[in-house]
């Protein structure tokens, strides 16, 4: 085979290649329906696609943060109200038992009933979430406050990123949990001693602190529900920024069949073209040889 024939027919050869790829390619886009398969298949879907699937991932992260932060919020919420029973309780006690005649007998009662009160309070103080304690501030691997209803939690709070430029802090439980700088602890102690000494005016010297401590709990209920509400507003955005991310990836990716199928058609029929040509110019080749 003369040189101009060798190069012809080389050249037929990477055009057969050239054409096999085109249909392997063609073939895959519609077996699979991804049009999108590395990113030399197109560099600008591909880059974009990268964007989305960054986006997509941030704010899923920040959807499982905000499953574990409602659950917090909720326990917590649910544990403040049921703080503000309990010194609602000791609050009628004390207003009870502040004024008219009282034997003996109903006022240790009362006082009993009070460090029944107290440590239930110390219960609710102590709650945890998962493993975690929710009013000890970053000091949340152990209970915040003592058998005695001291506070040995930490007093910075951690701030949870729960979306873009979105931060939740934890409520402080030394806040929570006192009033004017006092311990409701030692307001309930101060309540149940002055009951069981029979010390009515000592008993109503509490009546206005256990109002305040109510306040303080209330105030923090309001406090998680304002929390709630703005989980609510980052989850629905990031919900829809993951739903977006994913549709938009959809399109992106997703192969158009009716193309697929006509480049197939055309690969074909230029492989087939290409094959009788090489099979051509192979036959001259033979029978030059044989001359």
């Amino acid at each position: 085979m003369r040189v101009t024939e060798q190069s012809h027919f080389a050249s037929l050869v990477r055009r057969i290649q050239s054409h096999q790829g085109r249909l392997q390619e063609a073939v895959a886009e519609a077996s699979t329906g991804v049009r999108v398969q590395r990113p030399s298949d197109d560099p600008l879907a591909s880059a974009a696609l990268q964007r989305l699937e960054v986006s997509a991932q941030r704010h899923q992260s920040y959807l499982r943060v905000q499953t574990t932060m409602q659950g917090q919020l909720e326990t917590a919420e649910s544990s403040l109200t049921s703080g503000v029973a309990v010194l609602g309780d000791a609050l009628e006690l004390a207003l009870q038992m502040s004024s008219g005649a009282h034997t003996e007998e109903s006022l240790q009662a009362s006082a009993e009933r009070v460090s029944l009160l107290k440590e239930s309070l110390r219960e609710i103080a102590n709650t945890s979430h998962q493993g975690r304690y929710l009013f000890g501030g970053v000091a949340d691997d152990q209970p915040p406050f003592d058998d005695a209803g001291g506070f040995q939690g930490s007093t910075t709070l951690r701030q949870v990123e729960i979306g873009e430029q979105q931060r939740i802090s934890q409520l402080s439980g030394e806040d929570l949990f006192s009033v004017q700088g006092e311990s409701l602890f030692a307001v309930l102690d101060e309540l149940e001693g002055a009951l069981a000494g029979g010390d009515q005016a000592g008993a109503s010297a509490t009546i206005d602190r256990l109002r305040g401590g109510v306040t303080s709990l209330t105030t923090g209920i309001q406090t998680v529900g304002n929390h709630l509400t703005t989980l609510e507003h980052a989850r629905a955005f990031s919900e829809v920024i993951v739903l977006d991310a994913q549709r938009q990836s959809d399109r992106l990716e997703a192969a158009d069949l009716a193309d697929a199928a006509s480049r197939i058609q055309m690969a074909t029929t230029a492989l087939q073209a290409s094959a009788q040509a090489a099979q051509q110019v192979k036959g001259l080749k033979d029978l030059l040889f044989k001359l």
